[in-house]
């Protein structure tokens, strides 16, 4: 996928999919010329990060809501078309159709349901 699609970054989850990253890396390393060791960006799915924003502030925002937002406003507005061979029991769609939010935190973080949430993610 790193030769086909050239991505400029590859973002990896550093918590439950440390291994995944750590295999990555190592790969990378033994492989310089595939140049994706530049572009490997470990983030914590489960921290927070800083938006700064127009006006000079900075937002601290979790990470996964804001990617779960992202995603969901790309799919509503068509900037992602997932084909139609995903939505069967079992692949993509069908899980992303499971995920949902069963509650909110008293921070105002939303809870996702479980199952496949870590293959998901």
């Amino acid at each position: 996928m790193n030769k086909i699609y050239n991505p400029k970054y590859i973002v990896t989850d550093v918590g439950f999919g440390n291994t995944q990253h750590q295999f990555l890396f190592k790969y990378a390393e033994e492989h310089p010329e595939s140049g994706l060791k530049q572009r490997l960006v470990p983030v914590d799915f489960n921290g927070s990060f800083d938006i700064n924003l127009s006006n000079g502030q900075t937002l601290k925002q979790k990470t996964k809501p804001f990617m779960v937002s992202i995603l969901s406003r790309y799919l509503e507005e068509q900037k992602l078309i997932l084909p139609k061979s995903l939505d069967s029991k079992g692949k993509l769609i069908d899980q992303m159709k499971k995920y949902e939010i069963v509650g909110i935190s008293e921070g105002n973080i939303p809870k996702y349901s479980k199952g496949n949430v870590h293959t998901l993610e």
